[in-house]
């Protein structure tokens, strides 16, 4: 059984929400891809918590916005011939808030490293 429980943060863009696709890719090239997260919550910090695989290189910077929201882009880099094959399924970006209680944000990461 797998599920998805939402708050107050969102994860990318339809079709691709509540995760990150790096999809097929060459893995003597490597691959990026940024996605964007939102959250209505006023004064909400996020950091990088840890990631699964640590052979994937990530990135998450705040996006200045004129509203209440927040945004921050996340940026997954996985370099030339660092993995070979399907990701494990148990790879992701695990994020936390600066809420106390601190809460963790669990971003399942897909992809196939061919070649």
């Amino acid at each position: 059984m797998t599920g998805t429980v939402r708050g107050p943060i969102q994860v990318g863009k339809p079709p691709a929400t509540d995760r990150v696709d790096l999809r097929v890719f060459r893995a003597e090239i490597g691959v990026e891809k940024m996605v964007e997260i939102t959250s209505s919550v006023p004064g909400l910090q996020l950091s990088v918590d840890h990631i699964k695989p640590q052979e994937i290189g990530v990135e998450l910077k705040e996006v200045k916005t004129k509203f209440g929201s927040k945004q921050w882009n996340l940026t997954i880099v996985v370099r030339p011939d660092t993995v070979a094959g399907p990701l494990p399924t148990d790879s992701a970006i695990y994020l936390k808030t600066n809420s106390t209680p601190p809460r963790r944000i669990r971003i399942p990461i897909t992809g196939n490293a061919s070649g």
